[in-house]
């Protein structure tokens, strides 16, 4: 995989430590996968139950107007927190003064209204945003699942021999064999692997991943 006599000796140990580190995220993100997905789920069971309950008050001798209109909620959920997801942090920066088209002195009430009403409707929203979130856990296990170890393991202890950013030119000179559209993807996954976008574009290390690995350099 291309790395240097110098640096062989560290390649193994931070192979097996990637591995084991993947292992342990794996188990890790299934785990909240499974328990926000759960939590998700009784949340939208709850709201099922309690529009269900509300909706006597319209169809009080209707139970399948009741249904339907429980169902609708349920849906309703998903649909109110895809919209208020990419609203809410425009929202709240709008009445805190923070970027363009922040509010005049004047309209601060009225916009504080506005994002009091956003931030109980993202509460209502829970539910979906729980099983969104555990999808996207259980996706990212699925996705550690098919590391490439020996690639993610190579460019890892070019990193480290580096006290500074190593740009990704050099990194595919460095390595020549490496898949580097599948390896820099798989390194999103890996904590501590800071990936640099001011030129030159690169990766480099965090302090506290730097130390870890540094224990394989004897």
């Amino acid at each position: 995989m291309g790395v240097t006599t110098t640096h062989a000796a560290m390649y193994d140990p931070i192979r097996a430590w990637l591995q084991r580190s993947t292992q342990t995220s794996i188990q890790v993100s299934l785990v909240w996968a499974g328990a926000t997905i759960a939590f998700g789920v009784a949340l939208l069971c709850l709201t099922f139950i309690i529009v269900y309950a509300l909706s006597g008050l319209i169809f009080p001798t209707s139970p399948t107007m009741r249904l339907i209109t429980a169902v609708l909620g349920v849906i309703a959920t998903f649909v109110g927190n895809a919209f208020f997801s990419q609203t809410l942090s425009a929202a709240v920066n709008k009445s805190a003064g923070i970027g363009p088209g922040s509010v005049k002195p004047g309209n601060q009430n009225n916009d504080s209204a506005q994002t009091f009403f956003r931030l109980i409707a993202t509460l209502l929203f829970c539910g979906p945003k729980a099983i969104s979130f555990g999808m996207s856990m259980a996706e990212k296990a699925k996705r550690m699942k098919k590391m490439d170890f020996d690639g993610c393991a190579a460019v890892l202890v070019l990193l480290l021999s580096r006290d500074s950013r190593v740009p990704y030119s050099e990194i595919k000179a460095r390595i020549p064999k490496l898949d580097t559209l599948a390896v820099f993807a798989q390194m999103e996954d890996i904590d501590g692997v800071l990936f640099l976008d001011s030129d030159p574009p690169g990766l480099s290390l965090s302090e506290a991943l730097r130390r870890e690995l540094s224990l394989f350099k004897n």
